[in-house]
């Protein structure tokens, strides 16, 4: 089945859903086909984007709603409102203070506008290994160690539903002259129910972005951003916003976004209802004997806690969030939010029902008692490290805006202690990195995603999706220079030349065919044998390979990552092919390789490559011609205007094609 006919028959099962969307698939739409409604921006439907008509009256509704002065919907999720939040209040290479438990989508903020990041650790609370509050007197530190922060990102809720103290930590970040931006993408029900925490639209906030569609009924990727104050200019929020939202919003989910907000509108009772069911499920499981189910956690490191996220752990150490999960979802049908390897969380919101909440409840009381089976025996336990896990302290090395300046290489992921990072590593959810482009590799990351992964969780961010290799930063590199052209234009000769010349760092490639007379090895190339390039090929270390089907046999020719790029600022020159140049290219970025193609009359060439040919002690006459028919091809037109190469370089006079090539070189450098 395809994607569509999954969605489908999955509709038609028992799996209830104790994850988002908070509509928990239960219809808040009209019976018609969404494809009925699904229209683009025509006459008297508004324009999201440049909002004055239906549109802009239901965002002023929401405003009044939630009492803030503008309230944007959202239809790229609260990714998108977080990148125009953050767009919105700082400059290019601006200082930001940001919680380390924020989602990525603030760090890919902090990339894209190329900003200094300093974080906030969360609290732990280390009998569960959940993270807890951002401490007000760490925000006050931060401040008095650095004055030029130009804003403030919290997360508040967590996914665990822990809230920090909003209001006192907006007075400390206001008395610094800075801004606040609370991703609430998880409490956009607070304000309607007093047994929620108070939202930090309450509390001072500056800008707040809430993900509608993660815990109340509106379809995914719809969320609001709010503009609370007015340290905060409109124009710039609306600026990033038509640049981080789509050019063609959904009418569908800004339909959802407004059925949405009449709903809560009129339902007060609904939601007086929903914490009636939600406190009765927390009375039924309170006095399981082997299953914690958190509520009312009063603990210095939190500040609030959220009860709409079901937490579920079990007492005994031995037994792991992986394998509570597996229990709810195989044997109950069971769908939880987000699993650790401590604890599971179900998501659960206003449109859950008595029947699901039942269901929990009764596989709750049947996994308790088969815990009480397994404590006489070792069947079915996943021993586990539960040790307390503070978040990694990761040392930064670079900005993360400075990554691409970098060479990187992929290693593998237990051999990368003291390299740094060119890739993000997260779980997923809640997509919170464990480490961050430009932050050095420690001993204890290894360590912690290795056991991530025996407890069998969700790592992603590698482009390696085994896990098993990360992409690191090489060493900081020049332009490369690459001597290309067809046999006998006199490339090498050149080569020798500009390297007399020029302060440039020798790149030597790799042949497997034989040494000619006067061919120097580690001059010309590297002359090694098949197997050689197949180990070098095993390590990983080839850049590049070509194989040549000669009359005397195949010939390899490659560029191996030996180290010969490793030194930091140098400028390097290479000699090779054009297919080589292509590849060496595409390796290290088009920016860095710099062609130097030479050119020389077809028959001149000929003649050129005889004589040289005649100079050997076997001459191989048709190996000239071979080379000369399959240069036309390989150095056809076509190739080196796909390539981009538009500076040729005539080699009719030898010393004037060098002059000219230097002067091109040094002005490039």
């Amino acid at each position: 089945m395809n994607l569509y006919e999954n969605l489908i028959s999955y509709a038609d099962t028992d799996y209830y859903p104790f994850h988002m969307p908070g509509h928990k698939r239960r219809k808040f739409l009209e019976e018609k086909s969404p494809y009925s409604y699904d229209i683009t921006e025509i006459n008297g439907f508004d324009n999201l984007h440049d909002a004055e008509g239906i549109i802009a009256e239901e965002m002023m509704e929401a405003a009044k709603l939630y009492h803030t002065k503008n309230t944007y919907f959202l239809v790229n999720g609260s990714t998108c409102g977080l990148l125009s939040a953050i767009s919105a209040v700082t400059n290019p290479k601006d200082t930001i203070l940001v919680a380390r438990n924020c989602h990525k989508a603030v760090y890919n903020a902090i990339l894209i506008r190329e900003l200094k990041p300093l974080y906030l650790y969360p609290t732990m609370l280390s009998d569960y290994n959940i993270a807890g509050v951002i401490r007000v007197e760490d925000v006050k530190a931060a401040f008095s160690e650095n004055k030029k922060i130009s804003a403030v990102v919290i997360t508040s809720p967590t996914y665990d539903g822990v809230v920090s103290d909003i209001e006192a930590i907006a007075k400390v970040v206001h008395e610094n002259g800075s801004v606040l931006i609370v991703d609430e993408a998880h409490g956009a029900h607070f304000p309607f129910c007093e047994e929620f925490p108070k939202s930090a639209i309450e509390y001072g906030a500056d800008l707040v972005i809430q993900s509608v569609h993660k815990t109340l009924p509106s379809l995914t990727q719809t969320a609001l951003l709010h503009r609370v104050t007015d340290r905060v200019e409109e124009r710039k929020v609306h600026k990033y916003l038509g640049i981080y939202q789509s050019s063609s919003p959904s009418y569908v989910l800004m339909g959802s976004i407004v059925r949405c907000m009449d709903y809560l509108k009129n339902s007060k009772q609904e939601f007086i209802d929903y914490c009636a069911r939600l406190n009765h499920f927390y009375d039924e499981v309170k006095l399981l004997k082997n299953i914690v189910v958190l509520k009312n956690l009063n603990f210095p490191q939190i500040f609030k806690k959220d009860d709409t996220k079901v937490i579920i752990l079990a007492k005994s150490g031995e037994i792991s969030g992986v394998w509570l999960y597996e229990q709810l979802l195989e044997e109950y049908h069971i769908q939880p939010e987000m699993v650790t390897k401590d604890y599971v969380t179900c998501l659960s919101t206003v449109c859950d029902t008595q029947e699901g909440f039942n269901r929990l409840r009764d596989a709750l009381i049947d996994i308790d008692r088969k815990l009480e089976a397994m404590s006489h025996s070792s069947q079915g336990r996943t021993t586990i490290n539960h040790d307390s896990e503070e978040f990694l302290r990761n040392e930064l090395v670079y900005l993360p805006c400075e990554v691409d300046q970098y060479r990187t290489e992929s290693i593998k992921l237990n051999s990368s202690e003291g390299y740094v990072a060119a890739e993000y590593v997260y779980l997923y959810p809640p997509g919170i990195p464990i480490v961050v482009p430009g932050e050095r590799i420690s001993k204890e990351l290894i360590e912690r995603l290795a056991e991530y992964k025996a407890a069998g969780l969700s790592i992603k961010g590698m482009q390696d999706l085994t896990g098993k290799r990360i992409e690191v930063i090489g060493a900081k590199m020049g332009k490369i220079f690459m001597v290309t052209g067809k046999s006998a234009t006199g490339k090498d000769t050149i080569y020798k030349c500009l390297l007399e010349q020029l302060k440039l760092t020798t790149i030597v490639s790799y042949t497997t065919r034989p040494i000619r007379n006067q061919e120097v090895d580690g001059v010309e190339y590297h002359f090694v044998t098949v197997e050689r390039l197949h180990e070098l090929e095993e390590e990983g270390k080839v850049i590049e390979h070509r194989c040549y089907h000669t009359v005397c046999g195949d010939w390899h020719y490659f560029t191996v990552n030996d180290g010969q790029f490793d030194r930091e600022d140098c400028n390097y020159i290479l000699i090779g092919t054009l297919e080589q140049y292509e590849r060496v290219r595409n390796y290290f970025g088009k920016d860095r390789v710099v062609p130097i193609y030479i050119e020389v009359d077809g028959a001149e060439r000929l003649i050129r490559s005889v004589k040289r040919e005649k100079q050997q002690d076997e001459p191989k006459y048709a190996e000239v011609c071979r080379r000369f028919l399959a240069d036309e091809a390989d150095f056809s037109e076509e190739n080196i205007q796909r390539l981009g190469i538009t500076k040729r370089y005539e080699n009719v006079d030898l010393n004037l094609c060098v002059e000219e090539i230097i002067r091109d070189i040094r002005a490039i450098l």
